[in-house]
């Protein structure tokens, strides 16, 4: 398993343009040509008002799914188009592995600047999604680093691992803690936020990426008390590869 949280920020947003069409077109590929280890391969403006800031989340299953990805040429094209410095402005890679992947990964983030994080909790089961009609439902949450939250999240990572495709909680150095989990369908996470008292955790900050069902009232009321922004589908990308199997 190996997976990538990143903030990009561009000079323009004409240069967050720019880079979120190369994404588009490598994630068409990667669809076309069935790179399905690449389980989810998301690109988006977590902020509506500040279009220059991009945020990319992705998942492999494996180490072999990440080096086909990043070394097939036509992919490796447009990733570059996306490191260009006189678009880039700066960003900031976290990078969560399990035991088994190899030094030449975790290379590749420390020369490009990235930062390996042991997660706090994490879990995967990727069988949800042969068992479940996926409409995925993608939360980030933020929290700032209180020791008081950390029963809470214990809480939470008992309840997550009993529907979720798979979820994380990693603790960031300068920004608190971070919550990121992929639920199959609204109706998951609904029922797993019925079983907590939320309210305590205190998110200064949750966004919900979701695909193309509408949001329900249910979800919004679940999170009320945290204003989240709900955002529609991944700029460039998918939640999950359509041809995952």
């Amino acid at each position: 398993m190996i997976f990538f949280f990143v903030d990009y920020l561009c000079y323009d947003v004409q240069g967050a343009d720019k880079v979120l069409d190369a994404l588009r077109r490598a994630a068409q590929y990667q669809i076309d040509h069935t790179i399905t280890g690449v389980v989810t391969y998301h690109f988006s403006r977590p902020l509506i008002e500040y279009a220059e800031r991009l945020r990319f989340i992705e998942f492999y299953s494996s180490e072999t799914a990440f080096w086909e990805h990043s070394i097939e040429p036509s992919v490796s094209k447009e990733l570059m188009l996306t490191f260009n410095p006189k678009i880039r402005k700066s960003f900031t890679w976290i990078a969560l592995y399990s035991e088994d992947v190899d030094k030449k990964v975790r290379d590749v983030v420390k020369t490009m600047g990235g930062v390996e994080i042991t997660p706090i909790f994490s879990y995967s089961d990727l069988d949800i999604i042969e068992k479940s009609k996926c409409e995925p439902v993608f939360l980030v949450g933020h929290v700032s680093d209180k020791g008081d939250a950390i029963p809470i999240l214990e809480n939470i990572s008992t309840h997550f691992s009993q529907s979720t495709i798979y979820y994380f909680l990693f603790k960031s150095n300068s920004e608190g803690l971070y919550l990121i989990a992929l639920w199959p369908n609204q109706d998951e996470l609904i029922n797993n936020l019925n079983r907590l008292t939320l309210p305590e955790l205190n998110f200064s900050t949750v966004q919900i990426y979701h695909g193309p069902e509408v949001v329900s009232q249910q979800l919004i009321d679940a999170f009320e008390p945290w204003k989240p922004q709900f955002l529609i589908m991944p700029q460039a990308g998918y939640f999950l590869h359509p041809g995952y199997k």
